[in-house]
């Protein structure tokens, strides 16, 4: 998309996860074929792997290894680059308003590991979404799609995989005090 889109005018930008290209090829070597900027996109801010570190991220602008966090002790790799995708349309739109653009933005931040900052959680864990486990949850979202219309009235849950998750009502207060905590943090 992004070599057709750069073909037709378009400023192309990709942030975020970039899983394309091959583990072998992810040093600064290259070959750079397989990276956002071999596929189309004249910008790149993000890591070439499924997943990296939130606080300390393997990151590359374009192909050049950068390290923003260092000296930064509040740095966060999810709000780093919303900045940084703002900042390059920006600029974009300063130069020239009317080109159109794709910008391609992919954090890693729902993807393992699991590092939101602290008010996030909060955020999240003052909801309460999870307090009752995760069967009533299932539940709640089931009937909540229903009532949109998203799955047909008569639509049934299959069965609890009781052999493989135990149900929410036989676990210890300690395992539900940490699961509701995994639950906020991924939230």
């Amino acid at each position: 998309i992004g070599t057709i889109l750069k073909t037709n005018g378009y400023a192309t930008s990709w942030f975020g996860k970039n899983h394309n290209t091959p583990s072998f090829q992810t040093s600064q070597a290259g070959p750079f074929d397989q990276w956002p900027i071999g596929m189309g996109f004249e910008y790149f801010y993000g890591f070439v792997s499924g997943e990296t570190n939130q606080w300390q991220p393997d990151l590359y602008r374009n192909t050049t290894r950068v390290y923003p966090y260092l000296n930064n002790p509040t740095y966060n790799l999810t709000t780093d680059m919303a900045d940084d995708a703002i900042n390059y349309l920006n600029q974009l739109n300063q130069l020239d308003p009317k080109k159109p653009f794709f910008l391609y933005y992919a954090p890693g931040g729902t993807h393992a590991p699991h590092h939101p900052t602290p008010e996030w959680i909060k955020k999240i864990s003052d909801l309460h979404l999870f307090d009752k486990g995760w069967n009533a949850l299932r539940d709640q979202i089931f009937a909540n799609q229903k009532r949109l219309g998203v799955v047909p009235q008569d639509a049934q849950l299959t069965p609890w995989p009781d052999k493989l998750i135990k149900p929410w009502d036989v676990l210890s207060a300690d395992e539900k005090r940490l699961f509701i905590h995994q639950a906020d943090v991924y939230g």
